[in-house]
């Protein structure tokens, strides 16, 4: 297997085509689709641009591509002059990703029922981050 790539290509959807679209974040191992995130501008008044769906499969963990597609997501926020705030929900289930996000400076601020894939309602908890240049400096773990 070679190296992961990551890098802020658009994959090929309408949405994800426009060049005026959301920052993205996208990993790959041997031209395979391993990681993703995207960023929606100012969706919350407080908190800022929401870091929606930040996955890697789990087979491809550990390689540092989490942090990668987070920074390069940070990096691209600035770039569009978007203000310089991140944040996501998170199952409270999900202890992996909760350190994940805390390890890069996240703050858990909240938490709430939101309904899940299947219909069902799952406590989630809101992280933030104030300062995205907090992770692109790798405030918590060193640089990105």
């Amino acid at each position: 297997m070679t190296e992961p790539v990551t890098s802020s290509r658009r994959p090929t959807s309408p949405v994800a085509s426009d060049p005026s679209g959301p920052p993205r974040g996208v990993a790959e191992i041997d031209g395979a689709l391993v990681g993703f995130a995207y960023a929606v501008n100012n969706a919350d008044p407080e908190f800022g641009n929401l870091l929606d769906n930040l996955h890697v499969q789990p087979d491809a963990q550990g390689r540092g591509l989490g942090r990668a597609i987070l920074c390069r997501v940070a990096e691209t926020v600035d770039s569009k002059g978007w203000a310089p705030k991140l944040w996501l929900w998170v199952y409270a289930s999900n202890a992996g990703a909760r350190r994940f996000y805390e390890r890069f400076g996240a703050d858990e601020c909240g938490q709430t029922l939101l309904e899940s894939a299947d219909g069902g309602r799952v406590l989630s908890c809101r992280y933030v981050w104030r300062d995205t240049n907090g992770i692109r400096g790798g405030v918590a773990i060193g640089s990105c």
